[in-house]
């Protein structure tokens, strides 16, 4: 515990005064912020998940973690007060060590898989329990098959079995195959918002319009189409190769931004900004950049690569999460496991912290004014390493 603190203590001076070394591949910079660790929660059975309420004032604390090895193996979910302390948890029965607890897209809900038995292909049959975040049970019912979304109304889950996606709701069930050939199960679910004359919205809640949706379908292709929602439900992003088209909800336009693929990407609270990932090839190089668009005026205001890579296939240094902050004057970007990023609204690089010593990154999040970050760390079982979060305050260096 010792040797902890101390080291602890040397990253924080480090970091602070920026005398990380930066990597080849971004410009020499000095820090124009300085971050102090405000909060550190350590969880030796390791973090499956966590997401933070961004709508709480002050501190970017967790307001749920999820411990255990990965999604699939996973042993309690912790709730915890807008001070950061944990209110309440509820325990996972797991079967051979199986079981899961995801959380839903607006941290609302918990889905909870608890197996008794598994079928000859490995996959659990047991019970789906879905809990608010009081604990309160909102929804029960038998399921066959992994957890791979929770609805953000609490009425249902994706399910995965057999190569195939099922999505269970109270009052209907549908059937998704991973090819993204599909078939309706139930007539109840026919209702289909439509985005123009090739895109499918299918939302959570049956026969009713709602754009928070499980699946949106490209009639032109026959599949599924990775997609955004922005938190107040205005805006959808739609992800195809080599575009990006921004979908207003309210007033039923597109906008098409052509020559960028995003892997990642998340709103700012407000719907005004939208931050996404890109990773493209070059002659034997990785290119990795962070995109900052303008959802106002609907362009891209700018592309700002943050490493070149020779390594292809060193998995550490990908790009995985991004976040930003309200006003954009904090955007976060975490490598796998070695680097976070945290860049202002012009694409400069205020400041970076090393996390090559430690679990890979599982989340990064900013607090919607921009005062404070967080990290997520999932721990390594094998090497009995603990799970972290830590999460610091950023003040201005000048």
């Amino acid at each position: 515990m010792k040797n902890f603190i101390l080291t602890a203590i040397i990253a924080l001076v480090a970091i602070s005064t920026g005398l990380y070394a930066q990597e080849k591949d971004t410009a020499q910079v000095e820090p124009r912020i300085k971050l102090e660790l405000v909060w550190e929660k350590a969880i030796p059975e390791g973090i499956a998940n966590a997401v933070f309420n961004k709508s709480r004032a002050g501190v970017l604390y967790p307001s749920i973690i999820v411990t255990g090895e990965n999604n699939r193996s996973c042993q309690s979910v912790y709730f915890f007060s807008k001070t950061g302390e944990p209110k309440q948890m509820r325990k996972i029965n797991r079967l051979m060590e199986i079981g899961q607890a995801l959380i839903s897209e607006n941290g609302v809900y918990v889905g909870i898989l608890e197996p008794r038995k598994f079928d000859a292909e490995g996959d659990p049959i047991g019970k789906l329990t879905i809990i608010d975040t009081t604990g309160a049970k909102v929804l029960e019912q038998p399921v066959w098959g992994w957890l791979t979304k929770i609805s953000p109304l609490g009425n249902g889950a994706v399910i995965e079995k057999l190569m195939k996606e099922e999505v269970i709701l109270k009052d209907s069930s549908f059937i998704v195959k991973l090819d993204g050939v599909y078939t309706l199960q139930n007539s109840k679910l026919t209702h289909v918002r439509k985005i123009g004359n090739r895109f499918n919205l299918y939302p959570w809640k049956p026969g009713e319009i709602d754009s928070r949706c499980f699946l949106v379908y490209d009639l032109k292709t026959k599949r599924s189409v990775p997609f955004f929602l922005s938190d107040n439900l205005k805006f959808l992003a739609l992800i195809l190769p080599d575009t990006i088209i921004i979908h207003d909800i309210v007033n039923s336009t597109q906008q098409l931004l052509t020559g960028n693929t995003i892997s990642s990407a998340v709103f700012s609270c407000n719907a005004n900004f939208l931050a996404g990932l890109e990773s493209t090839m070059g002659k034997k190089v990785l290119h990795q950049s962070l995109l900052l668009i303008d959802i106002s005026k609907k362009s891209l205001l700018w592309k700002r690569d943050l490493s070149v890579s020779k390594n292809i296939l060193n998995v550490d240094n990908r790009l995985t999460h991004v976040d930003v902050s309200k006003a954009a004057e904090r955007i976060i970007v975490a490598e796998r496991k070695n680097n976070v990023y945290i860049l202002d609204v012009n694409g400069n690089i205020l400041n970076k912290l090393n996390f090559s010593n430690n679990s890979p990154i599982i989340k990064v999040a900013v607090s919607s004014d921009g005062d404070f970050l967080s990290v997520v760390n999932s721990g390594v079982k094998r090497s009995n390493e603990s799970g972290y979060v830590r999460v610091y305050r950023l003040k201005d260096s000048r």
